[in-house]
């Protein structure tokens, strides 16, 4: 079992395991990548993003460091152009462990469930940085 990290380092290669979009019937995939960048928000690491191939269904496989095996992340998308539809399955993002370990610890300690929503409540700085779309650019109307 992968050991949280408190320490993220760019550049370091990492691997995801996932289950993509037909689940379990396929296997677990392993793909590798790197560590393109640590966002953060007063020093604190808030987000990761990577170059490891991450399709659909693969949200919430661990990132890890294919060196050390500890444990970086969990994968939360891959990027998706809401003009074309198109995605992009070599730039995800990442929550940091260290944004998840204190209420993965208290539900350790306790077994409340109740516990994991404080994750949904974060400063407006986090939440501008995780708002990665842009508005979707108007149509042109035809002059048809």
């Amino acid at each position: 079992m992968p050991v949280p990290t408190e320490h993220f380092h760019e550049g370091e290669t990492v691997s995801v395991v996932g289950f993509g979009v037909f689940g379990q019937a396929c296997g677990p995939s392993v793909t590798s990548g790197i560590l393109s960048a640590v966002v953060q928000v007063d020093d604190t690491p808030v987000m990761l993003q990577t170059t490891c191939a991450v399709h659909g269904g693969s949200s919430g496989g661990p990132l890890f460091s294919t060196s050390s095996g500890d444990l970086l992340g969990i994968v939360a998308s891959n990027t998706r152009d809401n003009n074309t539809g198109a995605t992009y399955p070599h730039l995800n993002f990442s929550i940091p462990i260290t944004v998840l370990q204190p209420a993965l610890q208290r539900y350790s300690q306790t077994g409340d469930l109740g516990g994991l929503r404080e994750l949904d409540h974060v400063a407006e700085p986090v939440r501008v940085v995780w708002r990665l779309q842009r508005p979707l650019a108007e149509t042109p109307r035809s002059k048809l």
